[in-house]
């Protein structure tokens, strides 16, 4: 959600409960759990960036300061609560 003022907290609700009763915009939702339909490459490339608690808090800070960097133009917007231990944000 790119905008050229930062919305409300009522506007951000309102757009996360919306996506969250979306639909995907391609039919071959969980194909990748076996063969993937033609077309289709399964990347599994992974990487660990940390463990334990210390990264985990280390990467919360940069992602909540993601923004505010001089050369950054964008700003995230109501994630503080979003962001928590074993938490999926989808």
């Amino acid at each position: 959600m790119f905008l050229l003022t930062e919305p409300s907290t009522q506007v951000v609700t309102k757009f996360i409960a919306r996506q969250r009763e979306s639909t995907f915009s391609y039919a071959e939702v969980g194909a990748t759990h076996e063969t993937p339909p033609p077309g289709y490459t399964i990347d599994h490339n992974r990487i660990q960036l940390g463990s334990g608690e210390q990264d985990y808090q280390r990467a919360v800070a940069a992602l909540r300061d993601c923004g505010n960097s001089s050369t950054n133009k964008t700003t995230p917007c109501g994630t503080t609560s979003l962001l928590s231990l074993n938490r999926v944000i989808r």
